[in-house]
C-alpha cells in the first residue's frame, strides 16, 4: 500500500514539474542573464516595430501572434501557452517574415526574455534545448506561410472554426456529452478581429454551427464546442 501511494505522489510531481526549457533558464541563473516580467490581458508585448532581438518564453498564461493584413484586417496566427517559445532573432533566414507579427498578452502571462547576445550562452549550458527553440520559432513560421497562403483563401467559416479550435486548445476543459468548454470570455466582435471578418458575418456563422450542435452558448461570452466535429467539419471544406 506504501509502494502504490510513493507511486502516486512521483506521478503528480512529474505532472507538475515545468517544461524541460524553463528548468534549463533556472538552472543558467547567474550564467544567462534573463527577466521574468508580467505582462497584463491585452497588454502588448512587442510589433513590427520593435528593433530588439530577443527570445521570449511563455511561463504562464497565453499569449496570441498575430498580423495585420494590408487592407488593416487583423489574423491570429498562433495561441501559445506554457514552455512556447517566440521572438524574433536576428540570424533567422526568414526573419523578416516574423517581423511582420504582433505579440500581446490574452491572458495574466508572465514571460521570461533573453536577448539575443544571451541565447548562445544559454544553448552552450543547456544544449538540449536548442533543437526546442528552433523547432517551435519554425513551427510559427511555417503557421504564417499557411495560414496567409490557404487559410485567408478559404471562406469565413474555415477561419472561425480555425480560432475556435485554437481557443479550445489554448483554453479548453473537458464537459458533458463529449463538449470542450472554451474557458476564456470572448465576443463575436472579439473573433472578428481574429479572423479578419466583421462582427455581423461573424454571428452569421456562429448561429450556422450552433444550429448543427457543434457549439452551445453557456454563460456570457463563453461557448462549448465539438472539438472532433469541428475538425472534421474544416477538413472537409
Amino acid at each position: 500500500m506504501c509502494s502504490g501511494a510513493d507511486d502516486s505522489a512521483s506521478v503528480s510531481l512529474d505532472a507538475a514539474l515545468p517544461p524541460p526549457i524553463i528548468t534549463a533558464v533556472d538552472n543558467a541563473a547567474g550564467v544567462v542573464r534573463f527577466v521574468t516580467t508580467l505582462y497584463m490581458p491585452g497588454q502588448a508585448i512587442y510589433s513590427p516595430d520593435d528593433t530588439d532581438h530577443i527570445l521570449y518564453i511563455v511561463r504562464s498564461g497565453r499569449v496570441r501572434l498575430y498580423e495585420v493584413l494590408p487592407d488593416r484586417r487583423m489574423i491570429t496566427l498562433s495561441i501559445l501557452g506554457e514552455g512556447d517559445v517566440f521572438g524574433v532573432l536576428r540570424a533567422g533566414k526568414n526573419a523578416d517574415e516574423l517581423r511582420r507579427v504582433f505579440a500581446e498578452s490574452m491572458t495574466s502571462t508572465r514571460l521570461t526574455l533573453i536577448h539575443e547576445s544571451g541565447l548562445q550562452t544559454l544553448m552552450a549550458h543547456a544544449p538540449e534545448i536548442a533543437t526546442q527553440i528552433i523547432a517551435s520559432l519554425s513551427a510559427q513560421l511555417l503557421d504564417l506561410q499557411l495560414l496567409i497562403e490557404n487559410v485567408l483563401a478559404r471562406d469565413t467559416s474555415v477561419r472561425l472554426i480555425y480560432i475556435i479550435l485554437k481557443l479550445a486548445e489554448g483554453f479548453g476543459e473537458p464537459s458533458e456529452g463529449g463538449m470542450t468548454i472554451i474557458n476564456f470570455p470572448i465576443t463575436h466582435q472579439d473573433l472578428a478581429n481574429m479572423i479578419g471578418s466583421n462582427r455581423v458575418t461573424v454571428t452569421r456563422k456562429l448561429l450556422e454551427l450552433q444550429k448543427d450542435h457543434l457549439i452551445i452558448p453557456e454563460r456570457r461570452n463563453t461557448i462549448a464546442v465539438n472539438v472532433q466535429s469541428l475538425k472534421e467539419l474544416v477538413n472537409t471544406r
